[in-house]
């Protein structure tokens, strides 16, 4: 098959080293055949949760987040920045 031993006995342990991987994924994937993921039930209903978002008009909380107009850039250099002086 290959000129050289020592290549022929690496070639010989490359192929080992494949049908050896392959049958480890075969068992895992076909023979233990992995379960579906299921989602936990939850006890608590949607409707039993009530969220009051009142205390963000506070005056309070406006003045910690104030937004601040953001202006554009300025125009800065030349039109054509290749031209000559």
């Amino acid at each position: 098959m290959l000129e050289n031993p020592e290549q022929d006995k690496i070639f010989k342990y490359l192929v080992i080293g494949v049908i050896i991987l392959s049958l480890i994924v075969f068992f895992k994937e076909i023979i233990l055949e992995p379960q579906a993921l299921s989602i936990p039930e939850i006890s608590i209903g949607l409707s039993e949760i009530e969220i009051d978002l009142e205390f963000l008009r506070s005056s309070e909380i406006e003045q910690l987040l104030p937004f601040e107009k953001i202006s554009l850039p300025e125009e800065i250099g030349r039109q054509n920045p290749f031209e000559s002086y």
